[in-house]
């Protein structure tokens, strides 16, 4: 069954490489969805199964990039929408 996870990360996280290594960490967990940047940081949208996010999310911390500093990450489920690849999306003003 596929869920659907919302994450907020801020930090010094713009810049670095950062969209690009989400994107990376995405596929590898076989996840679908979205990254992109906003005015708090980064925004991710990822759909799949709760142990391919629950991986993804302790990827993120647990090796992150070397350039980037988190200061926090906020997450909240939703109902999936159907995603079937991850991109990454334009900034947001």
């Amino acid at each position: 069954m596929k869920n659907r996870m919302l994450i907020n990360i801020n930090g010094v996280v713009q810049g670095v490489g950062f969209r690009p290594y989400i994107h990376a960490l995405a596929e590898e967990h076989n996840l679908a969805g979205f990254v992109l940047n906003n005015t708090q940081g980064v925004y991710i949208e990822v759909e799949g199964s709760d142990n391919d996010i629950g991986k993804f999310l302790c990827t993120i911390t647990d090796k992150k990039l070397p350039q980037a500093e988190i200061f926090d990450i906020k997450s909240e489920q939703a109902e999936p929408v159907g995603y079937t690849q991850f991109h990454i999306r334009a900034s947001e003003d």
